[in-house]
């Protein structure tokens, strides 16, 4: 098979059958099933187990190091977080989100952090832009020890 007999769609390369006139159907059905496929799989991949069973996919990883120790941003999405979502709730996802997929994540930058913040949206927006229409929560965790710690209550 040559490369120009590689059919590119957005998410996959499919093989061109030539058998006659209805080759485009069958290219279209075959090619559109493999993608559903492979899609469906990626996005099952990509989600991460919390307490609640909710879906939660990570959107991205920043690194603030303005103050030191720096802070490592982990940024996730829950798309049908609601409006009135119970904090106390959420705040178990946040705090698994930390423990279970923060900290395995954080690459070299472990030894220079100390604070891990999550943040929980219901859908991706670009740090630093105001948008009152998107839910968004987040918690400020301790990083000591290889381990997520809640914050100190202030009295």
């Amino acid at each position: 098979m040559a490369p120009d007999d590689l059919g590119q769609g957005r998410f996959c390369l499919m093989p061109r059958f030539d058998i006659g006139f209805a080759s485009l159907g069958m290219r279209t059905l075959l090619g559109g099933l493999s993608c559903l496929v492979i899609a469906t799989s990626l996005l099952a991949a990509q989600h991460i187990p919390v307490p609640s069973g909710a879906a939660v996919y990570h959107q991205e990883t920043l690194l603030d190091k303005r103050d030191t120790p720096a802070a490592l941003r982990f940024r996730y999405v829950q798309l049908d977080l609601a409006q009135d979502a119970d904090f106390f709730t959420v705040s178990e996802d946040l705090f698994a989100l930390c423990q279970t997929h923060a900290v395995p994540n954080m690459g070299d930058n472990g030894a220079e952090v100390g604070q891990i913040i999550v943040s929980l949206a219901n859908e991706e927006t670009i740090f630093g832009e105001t948008r009152p229409d998107v839910v968004q929560m987040f918690e400020v965790f301790t990083y000591t020890k290889g381990q997520c710690a809640w914050p100190e209550v202030l009295e």
